[in-house]
């Protein structure tokens, strides 16, 4: 996961904290810092209640960072994807179509199909072109391999034939099979 910039920098001052803590308590362990320095830091937080706020302070900054690292999100988004696929790039310019344009065209195609009962479809650009997602409800008595295979030859030459555009894959998922009372595709 890579974290934002502030929330690296701000992991690298707790861990710099932490490291410091670490080290004094090392050093108390062993006894490297007298007990009298200890019991006078004490005293000076308790005699003093601006050194208490001022600790109270850094301990709820501190909580506070802790929590919001704990929760830090990536810093890098997704990049938008396409809208519409190139259809030709001249000198005088680009052409484009739309991908609801396209799953129009492939709707259009499936529900044309007398043994397709009904059709979901997605569209998306990759880079040899097109892939098609295809969730289809199929009518009673149908021979499946023969429905996909002809609905994958018929929609790929459909599609290119009349956008330019080369269809780089088409999935099928069958979602109601023949013989099925239902026919709704979810």
């Amino acid at each position: 996961m890579r974290l934002k910039l502030i929330d690296r920098l701000l992991l690298v001052l707790l861990t710099l904290f932490v490291i410091a803590l670490a080290a004094g308590c090392f050093a108390v362990a062993l006894q490297l810092v007298p007990q009298a320095a200890l019991d006078e830091l004490v005293r000076r937080v308790y005699a003093y209640p601006v050194n208490a706020i001022i600790l109270g302070v850094a301990g709820l900054l501190l909580l506070a960072l802790a929590i919001k690292l704990l929760f830090a999100r990536e810093g890098a988004k997704t990049p938008p994807q396409p809208q519409a696929a190139l259809v030709k790039a001249g000198e005088n310019g680009s052409v484009f179509i739309s991908l609801e344009a396209l799953n129009a065209m492939v709707q259009k195609h499936c529900r044309a199909n007398a043994r397709v009962r009904d059709c979901e479809s997605h569209v998306c650009v990759v880079p040899a072109g097109v892939s098609i997602r295809l969730k289809l409800a199929a009518m009673p008595d149908t021979t499946l391999p023969e429905l996909t295979q002809e609905l994958q030859t018929t929609l790929k030459e459909y599609i290119q034939s009349l956008s330019g555009i080369a269809v780089a894959e088409i999935a099928i998922m069958i979602v109601s099979a023949p013989g099925n009372a239902r026919a709704r595709v979810d």
